[in-house]
């Protein structure tokens, strides 16, 4: 792993013209190179150790987002974008799909009544910004402040200046001018924001500090981004998210990104695909996509298979420059966007504890195969799997086939829609209904998820809501640890050792339906028939249909043991 400490240009050829040779080319003066030769999990956490380490952003963000462009709110039926922006949330409700929040691109993420509606149905409103605040507006901003003293981006010429508008963030009252600039959105209660471009900076442009754009080139995004988390963390705390285009060595621990602009279309899946999983072996953790494509109107196969790998990405936020809700693209869409959304759900703890730890680690909550992998060299190549947390893998369907393979690591891995496994290493060609993406668990895995009362991925949650562990058996001679979790085989099945876990009810035992005993803390037990659907009390029971057992845990347990039968 090399990290290339320059904030001028850079030209990577990393073995094009010749494959047995990397070259990088700097411009500038600048020649600062760290190398880390160890495992790739362990030069992430050393490079992010000297960077900074990627934000937490709270839970809410990793949930479900609504999302348009602005004209694509404003041009709605409605031809209001306030108006249009709580139509699509009432319906969305109407049809029992759970939303967290709203990017609302333009003048309504201002409105006092769009923040109002939104509130109270505990949707966060998202808003946008752009660095270029043009001279005028900072004048009426800053009236204090003298117009040649104004935080203003010098462009060489004086037309330049004005015709690009830049914010100059080295200067001390870019922040002020910030702060004021969002001081009504934030009394408001918007959550946060896209922080959009910030790649134009002419060559011969000069800062407040003395540089000069050649040099700001890779860095001017590192100043831009601090300056509004710091706005945003003055008035919210840690309680909001922002995310943007680009970005520089360390603004991780400032923003989460999005994947830019892309076609709607298939090319356009790949390429979010490609440019995510090389983002998160920089270090980048909170990443999204603009699901469905930024440009056009994507058929209704992309659109599917675009939301269900917007399942498995950190951020999941729907957004294009034509409307992205699930009815536009037919009743199938619908159906598989209301199961992707309730998913999402299931899965919100899971993913905020893989965000925790990349927040104290560095590790991005996805992992590319030789990252997650990398003693597995037949994996290197591997380019459109991943893993999603340290316990699913997901290879998503991105061509019009619904046929895929899918390379697997060592060991037993199990499917997370029913419970088949497969013993790896293998590689196998798999058909893929147009309903799901295949997701599986590793072996030895402990999965906080939360279910409906029927314990089914899925399914509305409106009413009911049950804590539940997903375990998997792990490796022969392999002790799992996770956060306050441990899975190790025994001589007879596997043992799983709960470290201050008061809200888990259930356990989930996948990959195998046959024991002769469970015990807690030493205690037998109950075994349930499989007629007996609702375990009320402690007990246990197989089921069948998702190839598991069910386990109701006692209130007091520390330590569950489960004697499998092969």
């Amino acid at each position: 792993m090399v990290f290339d400490n320059s904030s001028y240009r850079l030209r990577a050829d990393v073995g094009e013209a010749n494959p047995q040779q990397y070259r990088l080319t700097q411009q500038g003066p600048i020649f600062d190179y760290y190398f880390w030769i160890g495992p790739p999990e362990k030069a992430l956490q050393s490079y992010t150790a000297l960077t900074g380490r990627p934000i937490l952003p709270p839970k809410w963000a990793f949930g479900e987002w609504m999302g348009r462009g602005g004209e694509a709110w404003r041009s709605g039926p409605l031809h209001n974008a306030v108006a249009q922006e709580e139509s699509v949330a009432r319906r969305f409700a109407g049809m029992d799909i759970p939303q967290s929040a709203i990017y609302a691109e333009g003048r309504s993420a201002f409105s006092p009544a769009l923040n109002g509606f939104m509130a109270a149905r505990d949707i966060k409103v998202l808003g946008y910004f752009m660095p270029a605040v043009h001279t005028g507006r900072q004048e009426s901003l800053m009236p204090d402040v003298e117009p040649d003293q104004l935080p203003v981006l010098h462009c060489g010429t004086e037309k330049e200046t004005r015709k690009l508008g830049y914010i100059d963030f080295t200067d001390p009252k870019a922040v002020e001018l910030c702060r004021r600039w969002w001081k009504r959105g934030l009394d408001l209660g918007m959550a946060g924001s896209m922080v959009d471009y910030g790649d134009l900076v002419p060559e011969d442009a000069v800062f407040h500090n003395g540089r000069h754009g050649d040099e700001m080139h890779n860095f001017y995004y590192h100043d831009y981004q601090r300056a509004i988390s710091e706005v945003f963390q003055e008035k919210r705390g840690s309680d909001f998210i922002l995310f943007a285009r680009g970005a520089a060595p360390g603004t991780q621990k400032w923003v989460g990104q999005f994947a830019g602009d892309h076609p709607s279309n298939f090319d356009g899946v790949k390429a979010v695909l490609t440019g995510g999983l090389n983002l998160c072996a920089c270090g980048f953790s909170n990443w999204g996509s603009d699901l469905g494509g930024y440009f056009g109107a994507p058929e209704p196969a992309v659109y599917i298979r675009w939301m269900q790998m917007g399942l498995f990405s950190p951020l999941m936020r729907w957004h294009g420059k034509a409307p992205r809700e699930p009815w536009h693209y037919g009743k199938k869409a619908v159906e598989i966007y209301k199961f992707c959304a309730w998913v999402r759900e299931n899965l919100l703890n899971y993913i905020y504890n893989s965000a925790i730890a990349a927040h104290e680690t560095g590790i991005p909550i996805i992992r590319s195969m030789p990252i997650a992998f990398p003693d597995e060299r037949s994996l290197a190549a591997i380019r459109d799997q991943y893993m999603f947390g340290e316990d699913l893998l997901v290879a998503p369907v991105i061509n019009e086939h619904n046929v895929r393979t899918i390379s697997f690591p060592s060991g037993m891995w199990t499917s997370l829609w029913n419970g088949k496994t497969i013993s790896g290493p293998a590689t196998v060609k798999v058909q893929v209904r147009s309903d799901t993406i295949p997701v599986y668990l590793r072996p030895g895995s402990a999965m906080p998820v939360e279910l409906n009362q029927d314990l089914q991925f899925g399914k509305s949650m409106r009413n009911s809501r049950t804590h539940a562990l997903v375990i998997t058996p792990p490796n022969r001679n392999e002790k799992m640890a996770h956060r306050n979790v441990t899975v190790e085989p025994t001589a007879h099945g596997l043992r799983c050792t709960l470290e201050n876990l008061p809200e888990t009810t259930y356990l989930l035992v996948y990959g195998t339906i046959r024991a002769s005993a469970v015990r807690v803390d030493g205690n037998i037990l109950p075994k349930q028939s499989e007629s007996q659907l609702d375990l009320t009390l402690p007990g246990w029971r197989s089921d069948q249909t998702g190839r598991r057992l069910i386990i109701r845990l006692p209130p007091i347990r520390k330590q569950v043991e489960v004697d499998t039968i092969v």
